[in-house]
């Protein structure tokens, strides 16, 4: 195996995992939201996160429903209740953007139903610390993502720049003596 498909390779894995630890992290964070809207969102909110935060647009959806109800002042009940409105409002949701699929598979995946949104609703009990913990983690990855994109850019720029040099220095070296020349003093050798 050559190098760079074994960098390839390791990246793609690399890649992969790390988008599966976002996706659980936003199940998590949606999870302790929905288990207390009116408090989830506030715990949330206080550790820095918002719909923004969501690379997943579905969960985003659910993440909204629980948001708009709270801005509409329809969040005031007992938590039962004002699970059941985050639900009917987040199915509905889900169903105009496409994400709804009635005879899907009981799973939390890009396809929800009435059991998999109930489930999402009621897998973990209510915690501050639980929804704190997520929202932290949902950010946490986000930075990392950013921090990586600079770097990947970074050695893009570089990897284009010595394709350039190498371009530039086969180019005067084919035509000349001096051109080879020149090329060793400036970029040292021989």
């Amino acid at each position: 195996m050559s190098r760079s498909s074994l960098a390839e390779e390791t990246f793609g894995e690399l890649a992969a995992a790390f988008e599966e630890w976002r996706w659980r992290s936003e199940v998590a964070l949606v999870a302790g939201v929905v288990a207390d809207p009116r408090r989830g969102l506030a715990v949330a909110e206080a550790a820095g996160s918002g719909p923004w935060a969501f690379e997943q647009e579905d969960l985003r959806l659910i993440y909204c429903a629980a948001a708009v109800l709270r801005s509409e002042r329809r969040l005031c009940g007992p938590s039962f209740e004002d699970k059941v409105k985050v639900f009917r409002l987040g199915k509905l949701a889900l169903r105009r953007e496409g994400w709804w699929d009635k005879d899907g598979p009981l799973s939390f995946s890009c396809r929800w139903n009435d059991q998999t949104l109930a489930r999402l609703f009621f897998c973990v009990p209510y915690s501050n610390a639980f929804v704190h913990a997520a929202a932290s983690m949902v950010l946490e990855l986000r930075r990392r993502e950013a921090e990586a994109e600079e770097h990947l850019r970074a050695a893009w720029g570089a990897m284009w720049e010595g394709v350039e040099q190498a371009v530039a220095i086969g180019a005067v070296a084919e035509y000349s003596p001096e051109g080879w020349s020149a090329v060793q003093r400036r970029f040292g050798g021989g």
